[in-house]
């Protein structure tokens, strides 16, 4: 075969294993170091999302969320259109009418900069089984699950950016454990902490039917009031010393 055959053969053998080194499965450390590279940092901020139905309805619910970047988060779910609003503190454990930080939904944990490989831990995602998947044609990473396995607690993070994609977590016996899968789309800004931020999340609980929320606001830096990261303090006693 003449040198220049020879030599496009080569070339061609390449091109087309390429691909297919690019597929390759990586390990949980590999998988962890590129989520984190792309994870937001702990930081203050406070975030409003409101719902962004597919079909264009108007909103029916919006979420605020603070942080101080240390460890203490307040959740608000609002009913819009009534006075109905849930709030949630979460923080050190024990502290009265606060819940423990890590019982937080994974995902704003995850948005509020805590380190993820405890807390996949916590959710008993399985450090032994890697994957590949795709969403909107970009490859996938895998931690916790193989293919065809969407109940399984896992992550999903852009091969590629690292940015994360889906979460799953189970909660309950095991029996009748409640699957929550949550998928994040797109990105706030190009560049600065907003950056590492989604600009969309939806949230699956069981069989209901997914919540989509938009990221409508977000700013850094500086830290919610103190007063707003603890519950208000119960009313004195009436004819208590």
């Amino acid at each position: 075969m003449p040198r220049a055959l020879t030599v496009l053969a080569c070339l061609t053998v390449l091109a087309a294993a390429a691909p297919a080194a690019r597929a390759v499965v990586p390990g949980a450390a590999r998988v962890l170091e590129t989520a984190a590279e792309a994870a937001p940092h702990a930081e203050p901020f406070v975030a409003n999302l409101v719902e962004a139905p597919p079909d264009r309805a108007a909103p029916r619910l919006a979420m605020r969320i603070a942080s101080d970047g240390a460890g203490r988060l307040r959740v608000d779910r609002q009913l819009l259109g009534t006075a109905e609003t849930t709030t949630t503190w979460y923080g050190p454990v024990g502290a009265p009418g606060v819940q423990p930080l890590d019982t937080a939904p994974l995902w704003i944990l995850y948005l509020a900069g805590r380190p993820l490989e405890p807390l996949l831990a916590a959710r008993q995602v399985d450090r032994d089984r890697t994957s590949l998947d795709h969403a909107d044609e970009i490859v996938l990473w895998v931690l916790g699950a193989g293919p065809r396995e969407p109940d399984r607690p896992q992550l999903a993070v852009e091969r590629d950016s690292g940015r994360l994609r889906r979460l799953v977590e189970r909660t309950g016996p095991p029996e009748s454990a409640i699957v929550t899968t949550t998928t994040l789309s797109g990105s706030q800004a190009a560049e600065g902490p907003a950056s590492r931020w989604p600009e969309r999340v939806t949230t699956r609980t069981g069989e209901a039917e997914p919540t989509h929320w938009r990221v409508a606001w977000l700013r850094f830096g500086e830290a919610p009031d103190a007063s707003e990261l603890s519950p208000p303090a119960p009313p004195p006693v009436p004819g208590a010393p």
